[in-house]
């Protein structure tokens, strides 16, 4: 069983098609086409039922969710935190 979604900017997105249409679009205006793939899978144990391993994947996807927005860059915000945490980051803004 899986779950995945598309992290682009402040986007959460599902469909690829969509994906590519903001990639084109923060690559004109933002200058940016970063972003993350996040899947989430779970082993169906034979004769387990598919509610079951829904459930663990449920589960596991509420508590790991929460830490995503520390390693997935969503905004300019990101970036001004992290070249205050290391200077040898150059941060060049959507406008420059």
């Amino acid at each position: 069983m899986v779950y995945y979604w598309f992290k682009q900017r402040e986007r959460i997105i599902t469909n690829e098609w969509l994906l590519k249409w903001f990639l084109f679009w923060d690559g004109m205006t933002r200058n940016r086409t970063d972003g993350a793939l996040v899947r989430l899978t779970a082993f169906v144990q034979p004769g387990e039922d598919l509610d079951e391993a829904d459930a663990r994947l449920v589960e596991f996807a509420t508590m790991v969710v929460p830490y995503l927005d520390e390693y997935i860059p969503d905004s300019l915000e990101w970036y001004r935190i992290a070249a205050e945490a290391a200077p040898t980051i150059s941060l060049i803004s959507p406008g420059d």
